[in-house]
């Protein structure tokens, strides 16, 4: 806790984080986004670059995944790239297809 705020991984997505106010009357829990990109670092309390983060939720570890979407942002999506995901961006005016997993 810092200065009256808890920070916690989110239970589902490496790039969102759990950011927590203890008042008087309980705690107030609010889900955040970590920049494009980055994944939330526990160890450092802030977002950090993907690859330098190990995420036990990232997609990455399943060796059968290639990519997989970015939830927070439909233009862009998870290369999985010796077991790490890098971010990437589709083209103006794409977005990425999680039916076919590709760029349209």
């Amino acid at each position: 806790m810092v200065n009256g705020a808890g920070f916690n991984p989110h239970p589902t997505d490496c790039s969102k984080f759990v950011q927590c106010f203890f008042k008087d009357n309980g705690v107030t829990a609010y889900y955040k986004n970590c920049p494009v990109g980055h994944f939330w670092n526990q160890e450092k309390l802030t977002c950090d670059y993907a690859f330098r983060v190990n995420c036990a939720q990232d997609m990455c570890h399943n060796l059968l995944v290639q990519r997989y979407a970015n939830r927070g942002h439909c233009q862009a999506y998870w290369i999985c790239e010796h077991g790490h995901a890098t971010q990437r961006c589709c083209p103006v005016g794409y977005a990425y297809n999680t039916s076919v997993a590709n760029v349209y």
